[in-house]
């Protein structure tokens, strides 16, 4: 097994690099010019040449394809995190040192929460096979996968304000400093993205339950008169859980793709907001920086992931 992580760990740096190399390059033949965003234009009005130039040799977008992105790459793997913003100047570091506790916020209660709803529902429903309670369990997760998160994060606003006169926060507070503040601008997104999310994970704990509810093991266990409760957690719930996490890491990339919409929608500081706007002024170095970011929690999630299979089940070996 360790042999097996070093590989993948040997991968991991090339796998990034690679997943960087793309992101440059996509930015680079989107149209627009964040020449035109500096200067205070759109594109459409005509500036000076020679002012145009200047911007350019400022910010270096007058060097070789190749010396940007080794410029960047460079900034990346000295702790500058890609330089500086194109537009306003500010360090990438400490945008991201502001925005990221915001997203990891979101991300991480999201998981808690669909984790806390999904993996006991998910039982239910195969315990209660084809009974009214495995019908609700059935309705909750395709409605979780059906709604769009976005349209529910409008619906949620709109009633909230229309019948109770009632509107988040638009100041954003961490725990830390107002914790009323905190849940009242934070439980909205996260009950909207942890529906969509748990929708899969109890899809999935129901399938892989009933799938090891069948197997023999399962019947000598209560043979052997354990209680149910045992049977359920301690063997059948722990051979079950290895499609729920497969599930889950690729799912990740689906629940910060919903960060960037609730972080939008709802106004939160966070890394999926500040994508948008650096993608709407063409700010490269922030996307790149933000979407690499992206890429290296992805890749983690999935290493992480593939060690707790061995964990969860022993039987389970790594060939190389």
């Amino acid at each position: 097994m360790l042999r097996y992580i070093g590989l993948r760990l040997a991968l991991f740096v090339p796998t990034l690099l690679i997943a960087s190399i793309v992101i440059f390059a996509i930015l680079r033949v989107l149209p627009g010019d964040v020449v035109d965003v500096v200067l205070g234009g759109s594109g459409e009005v005509a500036h000076d040449p020679i002012q145009v130039e200047r911007v350019r040799e400022e910010l270096g977008l007058d060097e070789p394809l190749i010396a940007q992105y080794g410029s960047w790459l460079w900034s990346v793997a000295t702790g500058d995190f890609g330089g500086r913003s194109f537009v306003n100047r500010t360090p990438i570091s400490s945008l991201v040192a502001r925005q990221l506790p915001v997203t990891v916020q979101l991300a991480v209660y999201t998981m808690l929460l669909a984790a806390a709803i999904a993996i006991p529902v998910g039982i239910a429903g195969a315990v209660r096979q084809g009974r009214w309670a495995d019908f609700l369990v059935r309705v909750f997760a395709i409605g979780g996968q059906a709604v769009p998160s976005f349209f529910l994060a409008l619906l949620a606003l709109l009633a909230l304000v229309l019948l109770i006169g009632w509107s988040p926060p638009v100041i954003y507070d961490h725990v830390w400093q107002d914790p009323v503040r905190h849940v009242q601008l934070m439980v909205l997104p996260v009950v909207i993205l942890a529906w969509g999310y748990a929708a899969y994970l109890t899809r999935m704990t129901r399938a892989g339950m009933l799938d090891v509810l069948g197997q023999d093991f399962i019947r000598t266990a209560r043979s052997k008169g354990l209680a149910e409760r045992i049977v359920l957690v301690r063997h059948a719930l722990r051979n079950a859980l290895i499609p729920v996490l497969s599930v889950a890491g690729i799912q990740v990339g689906a629940l910060l793709g919903g960060a960037v919409v609730m972080e939008t929608i709802f106004g939160l500081p966070g890394i999926g907001r500040g994508i948008v706007d650096a993608v709407s002024d063409r700010d490269y170095p922030v996307v790149q920086t933000y979407a690499t970011l992206f890429v290296f929690i992805m890749l983690t999630v999935n290493l992480v992931i593939d060690v707790l299979y061995a964990v969860l089940d022993p039987r389970i070996t790594y060939r190389d």
